[in-house]
């Protein structure tokens, strides 16, 4: 059983919140994942502040992060990174925010 962990990147100076989901929640979120378009020549702003997206974490260190509608995979041995429009995968990790951690105002995009 692997474990899971999702953060959402919103500091800066000081830890991210993060937390752990089950297995049948992760694989719920990556359902659809292999299905999305391949984004060739995107890369994330890693100049601003505030919130910078949120993060999909498997124990096994592939690395799922989405922002602003595109979502980079960091398999351990190569990064590519997926077009989702309509911001559905990043909204699916952030949902899974325990209450005391993410407003609603946070996911209305």
């Amino acid at each position: 059983m692997e474990k899971w962990y999702c953060r959402i990147l919103v500091y800066s100076g000081l830890p991210d919140p993060y937390w752990e989901i089950s297995d049948t929640l992760a694989e719920s979120i990556l359902l659809d994942f292999d299905s999305l378009p391949f984004a060739e020549g995107e890369t994330f702003d890693e100049t601003l502040t505030g919130y910078r997206g949120c993060i999909l974490k498997s124990d096994d260190g592939r690395l799922w992060r989405a922002f602003n509608g595109l979502i980079e995979l960091n398999d351990r041995e190569k990064i590519s990174f997926r077009s989702d429009k309509d911001r559905s995968f990043e909204r699916n990790i952030l949902m899974t925010a325990p209450p005391d951690i993410l407003y609603k105002e946070m996911i209305d995009f």
